[in-house]
């Protein structure tokens, strides 16, 4: 159900390695959490660039070598991106630095060298693994991974058709039992399972009226789960918008049940997703839903997004047969903005509305027949 990029993998150490552990560094451990995340996905240029993130939910964690595996849409980027030349990493600063060796203290060279950067499927797979393997696991030696999200790898995919998207996922599967890191000196232990922090159950939308969806998803147990953020698009090539945020259980194992009541301004065709966060800052999508409306019941012209918080776009549904004229006032009635939406808008004009004040403002608009018509406005 989690189409996405959050990833969390257990580890239990023997207990020898866990008194060794509590007399070397004052601290006891038990399980040691890893999480993935993919952030920063961006367009650029004839690129599409991402980077991969990673983190621990307890300091002192080294990491001596691994494996991610990065799902790509091929209808967008082609197939074997890698050996057609089509995509390149670069090492970010969970890899970069020169390890120095004790007592010496001498520079000898990078910490990590990325092994391998191949196709497998319709996937890229990315290999690292330290240069001193031999050395306690230190700073000096090797990189500790953060409590907080953290760049592992950047990634650059050369994009073949802009029109589809790009649909970038960890394969959690293949990632289990490859993934590795320093828990005691010369000694490795690996992530042994794919345990969603969240594991969702479905993820439904129905249609109260012509303006309403109601949103419905279910979770069999979640660990250290902060929040979700509703997000929504209006139509396939649209862009995501936050729209809502709901509070998440934290850590349970009882099924919970979550709603979310969108009243913004509906299209044709809308699409929503979630984004779950944990408490550390770890995210991941769910797969998206659709739900459609027959654009004839619905407003002449829509603001989307509404509440705003920066801008919003008016948009006319339907056919364009003229410009229509809108101002925005305030609830006393004096006008703040004005304008038109003509048919070399292409049907919609984007308003900034930076320097009016969190509040509620009424947007009117006259069709091209001198027909007035009202609706509400929040900014935020």
């Amino acid at each position: 159900m989690w189409r996405s990029s959050f990833w969390r993998m257990k580890s239990k150490t023997l207990s020898f390695l866990l008194l060794c552990l509590g007399i070397c560094t004052s601290s006891v451990w038990g399980q040691v959490n890893i999480y993935f995340t993919i952030q920063n996905e961006v367009v650029n240029g004839s690129f599409y660039e991402f980077d991969v993130y990673m983190y621990a939910d307890q300091t002192g964690t080294f990491h001596s070598r691994g494996q991610v595996y990065v799902y790509y849409n091929p209808d967008a980027f082609g197939s074997s991106v890698v050996s057609n030349g089509n995509a390149t990493y670069s090492h970010l600063s969970l890899l970069n630095g020169n390890g120095i060796v004790p007592p010496s203290n001498v520079v000898v060279g990078p910490k990590y060298t990325t092994l391998t950067f191949v196709d497998n499927g319709p996937r890229v797979a990315l290999t690292w693994r330290t240069n001193f393997r031999a050395a306690n696991p230190s700073t000096s030696a090797h990189n500790e991974v953060p409590i907080t999200p953290t760049p592992l790898y950047h990634v650059r995919l050369a994009i073949q058709d802009g029109t589809k998207p790009a649909n970038l996922a960890l394969d959690f599967g293949l990632m289990v039992n490859q993934q590795f890191y320093l828990v005691a000196p010369n000694s490795e232990t690996p992530y042994t399972d794919g345990v969603l922090p969240v594991e969702l159950t479905n993820f439904t939308g129905k249609k109260l009226n012509d303006q309403q969806v109601n949103l419905n998803w279910s979770t069999a147990s979640e660990t250290n789960n902060d929040h979700f953020v509703i997000e929504k698009k209006i139509g396939e090539e649209g862009t995501y918008e936050e729209i809502g945020t709901v509070n998440g259980a934290g850590t349970t194992s009882v099924p919970t049940h979550y709603q979310y009541l969108d009243r913004s301004p509906m299209g044709q065709d809308n699409y929503y997703r979630l984004r779950q966060v944990n408490l550390n800052g770890g995210i991941a999508y769910s797969d998206e839903i659709k739900i459609s409306f027959d654009l004839s019941s619905l407003p002449v012209v829509t603001a989307f997004p509404n509440p705003v918080t920066s801008s919003t776009t008016l948009r006319v549904n339907g056919s364009l047969e003229g410009t229509y004229a809108y101002q925005i006032n305030d609830l006393s009635g004096k006008m703040l903005k004005r304008g038109t939406i003509s048919p070399e808008d292409q049907g919609e004009v984007t308003l900034d509305l930076t320097d009016l004040a969190e509040g509620i403002y009424i947007l009117r608009w006259a069709d091209p027949n001198g027909k007035v018509y009202v609706d509400r406005l929040a900014k935020r």
